[in-house]
């Protein structure tokens, strides 16, 4: 047993709510991209380049489209594909090779101006 309930003006008022949803995400979004930023900046300023003629990995540092895991939105900042293998062996070293990092000190050197970045563009995108 139930009761069927109909208002007017609803269906408008779904869309609004539907549409607010989407602009959030489009704002968490660019925020997020928008503070990856300067760390791809400061690895491609601090990242060692060879002599050898070959895609550096200076020069495929990305910023990843914005994914979510666990509810949770992120995008990834380092080297593509085409070096992803041999940037492991400048951050971490190896047994012939002392390491030489650039992507964790660029995370740890921006920390706060990440922030600064998200906060910012989250309010310009919320007419705050």
């Amino acid at each position: 047993m139930g009761v069927d309930v109909e208002l007017d003006g609803m269906d408008e008022l779904f869309d609004k709510i539907d549409e607010l949803g989407r602009k959030g995400s489009r704002i968490q979004n660019a925020a997020l991209k928008a503070a990856a930023q300067p760390i791809a900046k400061e690895m491609r300023d601090t990242v060692g380049v060879s002599s050898i003629n070959e895609k550096h990995i200076r020069d495929d540092i990305q910023v990843s489209r914005v994914k979510t895991e666990n509810g949770e939105r992120y995008v990834r900042v380092g080297p593509g594909k085409n070096t992803n293998w041999r940037s492991k062996f400048l951050e971490f070293g190896t047994s012939k090779m002392n390491a030489k990092p650039f992507m964790a000190p660029a995370y740890e050197n921006n920390k706060e101006k990440i922030k600064q970045i998200i906060k910012e563009a989250l309010k310009a995108g919320l007419g705050l």
